[in-house]
């Protein structure tokens, strides 16, 4: 009799330990709802490339925005003209220009041999770009050359 008493009160307790871990997972996701979120959606704040890709094309990116895709070889300059508004989205570049480029982002001023950072608008206020340091790919509004 003793021993099937410490086994129902052995079994109670798992039931009570259990009950209680469950209703804190259902707390802890407000009633679960959190593991329903689909990765780069808008309700997880992790940022992926699909995500990134997805906003930047299209209309739902910076070309629905004014802004033309463009993509550099290693070696290519783009230079813009006064006004021009360029940013890095993939790939590595360097300023090129004897003025520098504005980086909008951060407000700071990027003279000519810095790495651009991806991801930053930058302003050229006259005959002022990027140097593809490797392949890249650049969202460009305003006038500009390639050479």
């Amino acid at each position: 009799m003793r021993k099937i008493k410490s086994l129902l009160i052995m079994l109670l307790a798992l039931a009570c330990v259990g009950g209680a871990f469950k209703l804190g997972m259902m707390a802890g996701t407000s009633r679960g709802e959190a593991a329903s979120v689909t990765a780069g959606s808008s309700g997880d704040p992790l940022v992926t490339k699909s995500y990134l890709d997805s906003r930047l094309s299209g209309t739902a990116g910076l070309e629905g925005n004014g802004m033309k895709k463009v993509t550099l070889s290693k070696g290519q300059v783009l230079t813009g003209r006064a006004g021009t508004k360029i940013v890095l989205y993939s790939g590595s570049a360097e300023i090129s220009g004897s003025t520098g480029l504005v980086n909008l982002s951060t407000g700071e001023m990027f003279k000519k041999s810095t790495t651009a950072v991806k991801y930053n608008m930058f302003l050229s206020p006259d005959k002022s770009g990027l140097k593809a340091t490797a392949k890249c790919v650049v969202y460009i509004s305003g006038t500009y050359s390639i050479s």
